[in-house]
């Protein structure tokens, strides 16, 4: 699974109230825009293209939206597993 995000909204939502409040209660999440700036320009994460990729393009969908997307590509390759589809 690759996901992305256009930069400024990786960047925006790193200073959403949500994610602030998320930290407030002890998740572990990165709020430093310079660093995520750093890790962003240090290029592409590493891929290896295989037929059960899903890459997902996140920045225009909200969390539940991309779960969404996510489950239904892991139930679509289950039933290829199993051999309903091909």
């Amino acid at each position: 699974m690759l996901l992305t995000c256009n930069a400024d909204v990786n960047a925006q939502r790193m200073r959403s109230q949500e994610r602030l409040d998320a930290v407030a209660v002890g998740k572990g999440m990165l709020l430093d825009t310079e660093m995520l700036g750093e890790i962003r320009s240090r290029g592409e994460v590493m891929r290896f293209e295989c037929p059960e990729l899903l890459e997902l393009d996140i920045s225009g969908m909200r969390p539940e939206e991309a779960a969404v997307r996510i489950v239904e590509h892991i139930v679509a390759l289950e039933k290829v597993g199993k051999g309903l589809v091909s």
